[in-house]
């Protein structure tokens, strides 16, 4: 990643040999390696490697997570700790993806063997819904009761919410300490900013960012003069200063749930942005007109009462009301008395009354407006929020996403299986040129959210297709998220006529009573999606591969391949180029975010080599015979763009090298097991590129590939297991967009 830009070639050698690697070895290489660290530093490192990483993974691979953290602190001079911190989070994320992938791929089996089963039909499908749907009845029905017990608990958690929220407000100023000694460490050049751009950026901060800066303490000139100083650094990250600066600011923006928006702007905040809904017309006419809204018209926020109206008229009301209030309650006097009232002064009670009803008219359009707006725009939120995993070069994948100032979120109506006609959210966007949309269903809870998938296959029909916009298929992500009705539901219930009394009563003005309509009902929505890590590595991981995928298909299927693969329906006639695409399908959906980052690189790599000018002079000049045979057919294969036979074969032959399947035998199972790519070895294959004077068969390079591998280079056969091959290169991931097959 871009932090740590160099190779990875000096410390990817075992410094360990596999019998030595137990768990006496750990506490020997700390003491012997990592001597001169303190005792706390040792404490802390024992403690990480106790309840981080103890009975997860192996005490050789907590070797490896030690030896590479530590030749990436000295190569970086970065504290060995810090290093050890962010890999193992990493090997943790990693873990929980694929313990994901393990569940969800039981799910899918389970889901296509019962569908087989049955016939595979639509209808039945339907039955068996149906019939999940009164088992989920049932389960309702335990729900309910487990419900009245947690209600009793949640008194006691409301306590607690109130611990955690001061304890909360403590981490967010060790944040925002952390981002002012940063930016301290700037160039003065950086810090000079004008009176009149600290103002113009002061007054363009919106009231949900002021009053989580008022609620943390933080005054919000200070926040500006960050936010001009990051304007200055734009791209500049090569300085560290300026790089921990941008990382401090960010992760401050992220503890405080005021991140704006993303690099190309699309919208990270809850609350509703003017420019959102003028680039997304869709957006605009579904929060006007839909009916899931209707609940809220109803809402009655200022009902009558002489004291309400009073407070209303002394907080919010223009200097004509409040004068008119002060003479029509002068008449309110002289009626109890008795006397009589001119039409003049009947005139002017009446005036009061359509002036006060105006105000109430006024605002509660206003507040509904807003919800509305605010319920519209939060899926596109959450989404992107969701999007907040790091890809490659260490840029999370959210601010890669752009759209180039075409409306990123449409609104299109699809009949789903129970035959109705459903608002689905379309977020769309690109990365690197490479199309990516979300499809989110606004109005059915059981709906899962689902993405594309570039390369599908149908476990019902055993077809395979490739992605052509627009007309691709989908992916079922297995997360339910929620409707706009349920999101106008929870809103309706907050905001009761009780709560809004008590803003009123706690605000000094109308700006500021806004302020805490806005900020209550942010909080209610972020509180509505789930803060589940699984669905963010999810997310990601389905990402990242539909952008593999895409790479792939780009450097190998060629126009008019594609159309003889999908229109002559090769891709499923030919069994041998099934093998293939089937064989890519099972690897990247079975794979982690930064395996599949790793697969990307080497990708590109490829794609760039067999783009190079003088390109079969740089094949001849390869020096390993298998590297140099598989280059030239893939070679051929693209000036022959048209010729199947020759695309297939140098696929085939090209694919082979990396699984234990043989792809040429018709006799194949896809559904076995171990059934995909060695992720790691197709990395390693492809360093090779930039070393046309080696040979792959030198014993120091293989070693280093698994033994399948080996044995189709009909070198050696061995028993010894390569289980640490996808570690080093997840660890690598952290700190480089070089994946480990840089050895020296």
């Amino acid at each position: 990643m871009a932090i740590f830009d160099e190779k990875v070639s000096e410390y990817k050698k075992p410094l360990i040999k596999p019998h030595q690697e137990t768990t006496s070895s750990i506490s020997k290489f700390v003491e012997e390696k990592l001597g001169k660290v303190s005792p706390a530093e040792k404490k802390s490192i024992y403690d990480l490697i106790g309840k981080k990483l103890k009975n997860k993974i192996s005490p050789k691979n907590i070797i490896v997570v030690l030896q590479q953290s530590e030749a990436i602190a000295k190569r970086k001079n970065i504290p060995f700790l810090e290093v050890l911190q962010k890999v193992i989070r990493q090997v943790e994320q990693n873990l929980a993806q694929k313990n994901d992938i393990k569940n969800w791929q039981k799910l899918i089996s389970v889901q296509t063997r019962n569908n087989l089963n049955k016939g595979a039909t639509r209808s039945k499908i339907q039955v068996q819904e149906s019939k999940i749907q009164a088992q989920e009845s049932k389960i309702q029905a335990q729900e309910s009761k487990i419900q009245a017990q947690e209600s009793k608990i949640q008194a006691q958690e409301s306590k607690i919410k109130f611990q955690n929220s001061s304890k909360e407000i403590k981490k967010s100023l060790k944040v925002f300490e952390q981002t002012k000694e940063a930016y301290q460490k700037l160039n003065p050049s950086l810090k000079e900013h004008r009176p009149e751009e600290v103002q113009q950026k002061l007054k363009a901060l919106s009231p949900v960012v002021r009053a989580k800066l008022k609620k943390n303490n933080i005054a919000p000139a200070e926040y500006a003069n960050f936010l001009l100083s990051r304007e200055k650094i734009r791209w500049d990250t090569q300085k560290p200063e300026n790089e921990a600066f941008l990382k401090s600011l960010k992760n401050m923006e992220r503890s405080l749930g005021i991140e704006e928006q993303t690099q190309w702007g699309y919208p990270l905040s809850y609350e509703p942005k003017a420019k959102v809904f003028d680039q997304n017309p869709d957006l605009a006419e579904f929060a006007k007109n839909d009916q899931a809204f209707s609940r809220l018209e109803n809402v009655e926020v200022f009902p009558k009462g002489d004291e309400r109206d009073q407070k209303l008229i002394e907080k919010f009301g223009d200097p004509g009301l409040k004068e008119l209030a002060g003479k029509v309650a002068s008449l309110d006097a002289k009626q109890k008395q008795g006397e009589a009232l001119s039409i003049q002064e009947k005139e002017m009670i009446t005036a009061y009354q359509q002036q006060l009803e105006a105000l109430k008219t006024q605002m509660q359009s206003r507040l509904t407006n807003y919800l509305k707006a605010s319920i519209t725009q939060a899926p596109v939120v959450a989404l992107m929020r969701y999007l907040g995993q790091e890809s490659l070069g260490g840029r999370q994948l959210s601010d890669l996403l752009s759209h180039q100032d075409k409306p990123f979120a449409t609104l299109v109506q699809e009949t789903t299986l129970t035959g109705k006609a459903e608002p689905i959210l379309q977020l769309k966007g690109m990365i690197e040129g490479k199309p990516l949309t979300f499809y989110y269903n606004l109005a059915d809870p059981t709906a899962s959210l689902e993405c594309d998938d570039n390369l599908h296959y149908d476990p019902f029909s055993h077809q395979l297709s490739l992605w052509v916009q627009g007309k691709g298929n989908r992916t079922k992500l297995n997360l339910q998220m929620p409707t706009t009705k349920e999101l106008s539901q929870r809103l309706e219930e907050a905001l009761t006529p009780e709560k809004v009394k008590d803003i009123i009563d706690q605000a000094s003005d109308l700006q500021d009573y806004q302020e805490k309509i806005w900020l209550l009902a942010s909080d209610q929505l972020e509180d509505s999606f789930s803060t589940d890590e699984t669905i963010h590595s999810r997310l990601a991981r389905h990402t990242e591969k539909n952008l593999a995928i895409q790479e792939l298909q780009a450097q190998l299927v060629p126009p008019e391949i594609m159309h003889q693969l999908m229109k002559d329906g090769l891709i499923n006639q030919h069994r041998p180029t099934q093998n293939v695409f089937r064989l890519l399908d099972r690897t990247s959906e079975e794979s982690t975010d930064a395996e599949l980052q790793s697969f990307r690189i080497a990708i590109k790599k490829l794609d760039s080599f067999l783009k190079s000018p003088n390109l079969s002079q740089k094949i001849m000049e390869i020096q390993d015979p298998i590297l140099r045979n598989v280059l030239t057919k893939l070679s051929d294969a693209n000036l022959k763009k048209s010729d199947f036979q020759v695309r297939s074969t140098a696929m085939l032959d090209f694919f082979n090298l990396f699984t234990r399947q043989n792809l040429t035998d018709n006799s194949v199972n896809p559904e076995a097991p171990d059934y995909k790519m060695n992720l790691s070895d197709f990395s390693r294959f492809i360093g090779f590129l930039d070393r046309s004077d080696q040979m792959i068969t030198d014993p120091k390079h293989l070693e280093h590939f698994s033994p399948v591998f080996r044995e189709k280079y009909q070198l050696q056969e061995s028993a010894q297991q390569g289980g640490l091959s996808h570690l080093e290169d997840e660890i690598a991931a952290v700190y480089e967009e070089k994946p480990s097959y840089a050895y020296a």
